[in-house]
């Protein structure tokens, strides 16, 4: 999975799980950042409790 691949420690997945998607709302490509963010939530959110 994308931590063993990307190395991205616990701590790490917990951060970007607390990140407020939306301030990126204005960016023209924000579908694509919402849908791959939204993916990575699904992945790791049970993980990370």
């Amino acid at each position: 999975m994308l931590i063993h691949a990307n190395y991205l420690s616990k701590k790490d997945v917990e951060i970007c799980l607390d990140f407020d998607i939306n301030i990126l709302a204005d960016r023209p490509a924000f579908t694509a950042i919402k849908a791959l963010f939204d993916t990575f939530v699904l992945a790791y959110k049970a993980d990370a409790t």
